[in-house]
C-alpha cells in the first residue's frame, strides 16, 4: 500500500477517535505522531497538513478565525463522514484488496470443511460403532460451514458496494 494511502487511513483512524476544539495544527499533528511515530518527519507533516486542509475544504473540520498567529481547527465530522472521505479519495482499493485476500482464504477453508463433512459421511458408513462421536464432529463442521458461508456472503455484499 502506498505510504500516502496508509497515512490517510492512519490519520482518519486517529481523527475518528479524537475530537478537537480550537486546536492548532501542531497539537493535532503531535497527537497523531504520538500514535503513529513513523510519520514524524517533514514529509509526514506536510502530507498531514494537506489532508487536514482538504478536510477543512469539505467542512469535516472547521477552521476557526485566528486568535493568535496560527489557525485553529475543530472537529466537525462523524465516523461515517470520515469513511466516506476515504472512499472518495480512492483509498477503497486498499479495502478491496484486503477483502479479496480474506475471501480467498475463506473459500479455501470452506472447501476443506465441505470435504471434512464428506469424509465424516464416509466414515459413518465404514465405522458404525463410532457413529455418536462422528455425528458430533460432523455437526461441528456443518456449523462451521454455515458460518463460513455467511461470512463470505457479507464480504461479497460489502465488496459490491466499494
Amino acid at each position: 500500500m502506498p505510504k500516502n494511502h496508509k497515512l490517510n487511513r492512519c490519520l482518519i483512524k486517529f481523527l475518528s477517535n479524537h475530537n478537537f476544539i480550537n486546536s492548532e495544527f501542531k497539537t493535532i499533528f503531535d497527537g497523531f505522531t504520538n500514535e503513529y511515530p513513523e510519520y514524524r518527519g517533514y514529509n509526514g507533516y506536510q502530507i498531514t497538513y494537506n489532508i487536514i486542509r482538504s478536510l477543512v475544504k469539505i467542512n469535516l473540520i472547521t477552521l476557526t478565525p485566528r486568535t493568535s498567529q496560527n489557525y485553529e481547527y475543530s472537529s466537525n465530522y462523524t465516523m461515517s463522514e470520515l469513511n466516506t472521505y476515504l472512499l472518495n479519495k480512492g483509498i477503497k482499493s486498499d479495502f478491496q484488496g484486503e477483502f479479496e485476500k480474506k475471501l480467498k482464504s475463506l473459500k479455501i477453508t470452506l472447501e476443506k470443511t465441505q470435504l471434512e463433512i464428506q469424509f465424516f459421511d464416509q466414515y459413518l458408513k465404514e465405522f458404525p460403532l463410532l457413529k455418536d462421536t462422528l455425528i458430533v464432529f460432523k455437526k461441528n463442521s456443518e456449523q462451521q460451514l454455515k458460518n463460513l458461508e455467511s461470512e463470505i456472503s457479507v464480504l461479497n455484499k460489502i465488496s459490491a458496494h466499494l
